[in-house]
């Protein structure tokens, strides 16, 4: 089990050992990284500049202490309030935006690294391909989305947070490496049957991801590196279970 969670753990730095290894792989970072950075700036700064005025016209600052109170109590929870929900919409946003550029970057890591072929497609069908990537990569998103509201609200129960957030980065995990799983055309039943049996590396994967999440915004923008790593790891999963050297747990 701890030999399992370790392999979890070490393939979330994999992405970067990649890069360093198939440099050619990193002009599919830059732009994912770009767009991250282009939206979380635009969050903090409407956080930040263009909010406060918004509070100011429905609260005035006065000499009246009862709406000076008023006002900062305002300015405080609109503020954390408006921060939280602007970055998870940022997210959102560029997350589906890098859903093309995320996949090709898997597709290239798996031929690269394990000289697997993606099927060859036309232009028509490469097409199709993309718009079912960009509509799952939106549900799924909004699946996400809505778990990562419940485990936000458990976050305020005592005993719950660290059962909250460990679901969060779990959530994520997956999600990473759901783009592996589109690319391998695997349906869903098999998604989920290779996620519940393997189980402890997936864990050890959220364990990467939570250490990073201790420095606001990391997970965001380096979100690519994290997609190779996850990509990585399901391969090389994927690939003892045929060769017969990981039993099903």
């Amino acid at each position: 089990m701890l030999k399992r969670l370790t392999f979890g753990f070490q393939s979330f730095f994999v992405g970067f050992r990649m890069v360093r290894k198939h440099p050619s792989l990193l002009k599919y970072i830059l732009i994912p990284i770009f767009i991250s950075i282009l939206f979380m700036s635009f969050g903090l700064y409407f956080s930040f500049e263009i909010l406060p005025a918004w509070v100011k016209e429905f609260f005035p600052q006065t000499e009246s202490i009862f709406k000076q109170t008023l006002y900062w109590i305002s300015m405080v929870f609109a503020a954390v309030s408006t921060f939280l929900l602007v970055i998870l919409n940022s997210f959102v946003l560029a997350n589906i935006l890098n859903i093309p550029m995320n996949t090709k970057l898997c597709e290239k890591l798996l031929k690269k690294e394990f000289n697997w072929e993606a099927k060859s497609r036309n232009f028509k069908e490469f097409v199709k391909t993309f718009i079912y990537f960009l509509l799952i990569g939106i549900v799924k998103t909004l699946i996400i989305l809505v778990i990562g509201f419940f485990a936000f609200a458990l976050s305020f129960v005592p005993f719950l947070s660290l059962f909250a957030a460990a679901l969060g980065m779990l959530v994520l995990a997956f999600d990473c490496s759901d783009i592996t799983f589109e690319i391998k055309e695997w349906g869903l039943k098999r998604r989920w049957q290779f996620f519940t049996q393997y189980k402890p590396e997936f864990l050890g994967f959220s364990f990467g991801i939570g250490l990073f999440s201790l420095i606001p915004g990391l997970n965001f923008v380096l979100l690519p590196f994290i997609v190779l790593g996850a990509s990585h790891m399901v391969q090389t999963l994927d690939m003892r279970n045929s060769n017969g050297t990981m039993s099903i747990s």
